[in-house]
């Protein structure tokens, strides 16, 4: 019953989640990981900063 075509904006984010739900529901369950990852941004900032786009 696909009621969303696949080629649409919906269809492919649906199809993006159902591709990663197993790893989805891994990060769900698991307390340890961090669900923001600004410590990672915060990081590599400095090799970012001071390049021509």
């Amino acid at each position: 019953m696909n009621k969303v075509p696949k080629d649409s904006l919906t269809g492919i984010a649906m199809h993006y989640m159902l591709n990663l739900w197993k790893k989805l529901t891994v990060y769900c369950t698991c307390g340890e990981l961090r669900i923001c990852n600004i410590l990672a941004e915060n990081a590599i900032r400095p090799f970012g900063v001071g390049h021509k786009a």
